[in-house]
């Protein structure tokens, strides 16, 4: 399995998917990464050197899947295909009504120097 990402920390989803399925190889791009036709021969080519080496498929985020689609009509003509890990958010330590109220404030305090100054936005 070839992982192909472009995620500020990929490791934890490298871990994750060793734990369940073994054989993982990264192929690490910058956060916010968008791909190019190279990016994409850089990923064909590395899926090929891993043939034979257990399945060799790609897997991407959800997040890469959006930038990736900006080059679907390339990808359909190396024929490369993307499997789509599920981004999920979760909060530990139900932190989320922590994080809710902090929302909520900064966007009142926004709100209310607006009104008193309408040129503070």
């Amino acid at each position: 399995m070839l992982v192909a990402c472009g995620i500020a920390r990929p490791e934890p989803l490298v871990q994750h998917l060793r734990q369940r399925h073994g054989n993982v190889s990264l192929l690490s791009f910058p956060d916010h990464y968008y791909y190019t036709r190279n990016d994409l021969e850089k990923i064909r080519l590395e899926l090929e050197h891993m043939n034979g080496k257990g399945p060799a498929f790609i897997v991407t985020t959800e997040k890469d899947a959006v930038r990736l689609n900006l080059l679907r009509d390339i990808i359909a003509n190396m024929q490369l295909a993307f499997t789509v890990i599920p981004v999920e958010v979760a909060f530990l330590f139900g932190e989320a009504p922590a994080f809710d109220r902090f929302v909520i404030g900064y966007t009142e305090n926004a709100l209310l120097a607006a009104n008193e100054d309408p040129m503070a936005t």
